[in-house]
């Protein structure tokens, strides 16, 4: 091989590498210009002239939420994997959840049931709830089933 060639196939190399860096290390969408957003995995053409479009009519995104409601073609499963490719929305990952719903630390919080003053539902006084073990040694909640077996 001689020198020519060896020398554009180490160029080649570092490009490659650099270029998995750049994506491994994310890309904001407030920061990225539209090519630098096509870099990104499941980023469109059009999908990145829509965010450049929209963060230069309505300003910088303040979140991921933000992001899916002004920028048609994201929503939360897309976002989740946009995340996963290396979007960032001021410098942080998508945290929610991939179907619509909840994200897994907001289904894990407690609720606010039927606490007195709006306070959580946990602790020692609190029922047994989905969320909460139930107590060693106490008894079973009242189901159909057993009420229809008391003597």
């Amino acid at each position: 091989m001689n020198r020519s060639n060896w020398i554009k196939r180490a160029l080649a190399v570092c490009t490659v590498a650099l270029a998995m860096t750049a994506a491994h290390a994310g890309v904001d969408v407030n920061t990225a210009p539209a090519s630098e957003l096509d870099a990104v995995r499941h980023v469109s053409r059009g999908l990145s002239k829509r965010i450049v479009a929209e963060r230069h009519r309505a300003g910088p995104y303040k979140d991921w939420t933000d992001l899916i409601k002004r920028v048609r073609g994201i929503d939360n499963k897309s976002a989740a994997r946009l995340s996963d490719a290396g979007l960032l929305v001021q410098g942080v990952t998508y945290t929610g959840s991939r179907d619509g719903g909840q994200s897994p630390a907001a289904a894990a919080a407690p609720t606010t049931g039927g606490a007195v003053g709006g306070q959580p539902t946990v602790g020692k006084d609190a029922a047994n709830t989905p969320m909460s073990p139930p107590t060693i040694g106490a008894p079973a909640p009242a189901t159909p089933a057993r009420e229809a077996a008391k003597p």
